[in-house]
C-alpha cells in the first residue's frame, strides 16, 4: 500500500514536473520567436538608415558640385530632381 502510493506520489510529481519543463519550452520558443521578429524588424530599420545615409551623401555631393561651381545650374537641377524622384 505504501509502495503503491508513493508511486502514485512519484508518478504525479512527474507530471507537474513534465508540464513545468513543457511550458518553460513553450516560453522559450515564444520569446526566440519574439527576438527573431524584432530582429528582421531591425534589419529592415537598418537597411532604411543605409539607404537614407545614401541620399544625403548623394545631396552633398550634388550641392558640393553647385556651391563650388564644378557643375552647371542645369546639372545641379537634374541631378536634384533625379534625386527627388529616387525618394518619393
Amino acid at each position: 500500500m505504501i509502495r503503491n502510493r508513493t508511486t502514485r506520489t512519484y508518478l504525479q510529481q512527474h507530471e507537474k514536473s513534465s508540464l513545468v519543463i513543457e511550458n518553460y519550452y513553450l516560453n522559450i520558443l515564444t520569446i526566440s520567436k519574439e527576438i527573431q521578429r524584432r530582429l528582421e524588424l531591425l534589419e529592415k530599420d537598418n537597411t532604411c538608415l543605409l539607404n537614407l545615409n545614401a541620399k544625403k551623401t548623394q545631396l552633398i555631393k550634388i550641392m558640393n558640385g553647385y556651391l563650388t561651381q564644378t557643375t552647371t545650374r542645369v546639372e545641379t537641377v537634374t541631378s536634384l530632381d533625379t534625386l527627388l524622384s529616387t525618394i518619393s
